[in-house]
């Protein structure tokens, strides 16, 4: 009686670890699942707009700087919008840019504004494109881009706006660590402009 209770005893936990044991393989699988699924990048994105931003120098003396309007761009790639002329790819950047893009943005910055905030960008974006719609588009570097670094999910975006010009960089997030060992970057570099917004912000 009591061999046949401690057998019936033996079955159940061999029945109960191998359940056990099929419950594991499944949670495992279908945690390898969803962790293969991509996840769309979050940058944290940082404008530096410097007080002299888009001058009005018309019948005055002295320039006064004015807001500005700008657009950013996600990309796939970026032919059209580096070939494009201002008012094309500014008001009809839809028909311009056509399968190049993503998605898109516009914001208006004022002299001397320091804005920073995250954005989900799509996970097809490989590039992402700026557009300054200043006065003097003739004397204007108004258009820039920077390439995303490849496979980041978490990515610092900087858009640095002075005088006539517009700046864009991007890099992977830097930890704490990184900034410590990070070199000091060239003068007149798109990294040292990274640093320098990154410290005026």
């Amino acid at each position: 009686m009591a061999r046949g209770y401690n057998t019936g005893i033996y079955t159940i936990m061999r029945l109960a670890s191998q359940l056990i044991y099929i419950s594991f393989i499944i949670a495992t699988l279908f945690l390898t699942g969803c962790s293969s699924t991509p996840k769309p990048p979050i940058a944290q994105i940082s404008f530096n707009v410097k007080p002299n931003i888009n001058p009005f120098t018309d019948g005055i003396s002295h320039p006064e700087p004015r807001p500005v309007v700008i657009r950013l761009y996600e990309l796939k790639s970026t032919a059209a919008f580096n070939s494009a002329d201002f008012f094309g790819i500014f008001n009809q950047y839809k028909d311009t840019l056509d399968s190049e893009l993503v998605n898109s943005e516009e914001f208006q910055l004022f002299p001397g504004q320091k804005v920073k905030f995250n954005r989900t960008l799509q996970l097809d974006t490989r590039y992402v494109g700026v557009v300054s719609a200043f006065r003097n588009l003739e004397h204007a570097q108004w258009r820039a881009v920077t390439k995303l670094p490849p496979d980041e999910t978490n990515l610092e975006i900087y858009l640095l706006l002075d005088k006539n010009d517009v700046l864009i960089g991007a890099k992977p997030e830097c930890s704490f660590f990184c900034r410590l060992w990070s070199p000091t970057p060239p003068i007149g570099s798109l990294y040292e402009i990274i640093e320098q917004t990154e410290e005026e912000k």
